[in-house]
């Protein structure tokens, strides 16, 4: 599959002209310009989506107020993890994914925090421990106390037919985790999902509506939880899934 067009002579003027309305200068009509127009934790540069897709995706969420534009010549970053946090993130390959998931993992257990990681079904909780190893020492000790637990995602979100689970069960579940967490003296519970499973599968509108209502829960909680998604996305999906979490818009960033 050849890569796609990802500058911005094959950006419609029309398109290019709604860009400018929303305050996007021409010199940025590129897919690098675009994507810098992001939160930086989403790593939406790993997308697969041409400058054109990626163009209206911005012009829908600024629209619509889901994400600002920044005010500086800075990206846009996602405020600090904390108790009802809700982010998304992007990664091209297994190799990225543990890049991106186990720095903030390391982050929570250095913080005192109860760290909860579900990983796709290929990586092995050893793969985990060992990207979790580049930033902090004795990873085998978080295990054997608890702080830290490494779940494969069939056992976390899938039923016995394989199937997602009902909100309200993962939900359920999550919050157990939470309390666990906390009548250990741990902050709160801090965690990673990955959805990459999901994406292009019959799963992944029940899969979004799932997103929507943990989003509207997570603030009356002591979780913070990131998601991670394959940069395959559709433009459609990349707006679901941003509006799908709560520290993509304006109110949840800081530039």
């Amino acid at each position: 599959m050849p890569p796609p067009f990802r500058d911005e002579f094959f950006i419609p003027s029309a398109i290019r002209d709604e860009l400018v309305e929303i305050g996007v200068p021409r010199s940025k009509h590129t897919f690098e310009g675009i994507a810098g127009l992001f939160p930086r934790e989403f790593n939406i540069r790993a997308l697969t989506l041409s400058a054109d897709d990626l163009a209206r995706v911005l012009i829908h969420l600024v629209r619509e107020k889901i994400i600002p534009l920044a005010q500086t010549s800075g990206p846009i970053c996602v405020k600090p993890v904390r108790p009802g946090w809700h982010a998304c993130r992007f990664y091209r390959d297994l190799h990225q994914l543990l890049e991106l998931v186990a720095p903030y993992i390391a982050e929570g257990l250095r913080n005192h925090e109860g760290c909860l990681w579900v990983v796709p079904e290929v990586v092995t909780p050893e793969a985990a421990c060992e990207a979790l190893a580049d930033h902090l020492a004795n990873v085998e000790a978080y295990l054997a106390t608890g702080q830290l637990e490494i779940l494969s995602h069939p056992n976390w979100y899938l039923d016995a037919t394989g199937q997602l689970k009902s909100f309200e069960e993962v939900a359920t579940a999550l919050l157990e985790k939470q309390d666990q967490a906390l009548a250990k003296g741990y902050k709160f519970l801090r965690a990673a999902g990955d959805t990459g499973w999901v994406s292009g599968t019959e799963q992944s509108k029940a899969f979004i509506d799932y997103e929507m209502k943990v989003n509207e829960a997570l603030g009356a909680t002591k979780v913070a939880a990131v998601c991670t998604y394959r940069a395959d996305v559709t433009a459609d999906e990349l707006i679901a899934i941003v509006t799908a979490h709560q520290d993509a818009r304006d109110n949840a960033l800081a530039s």
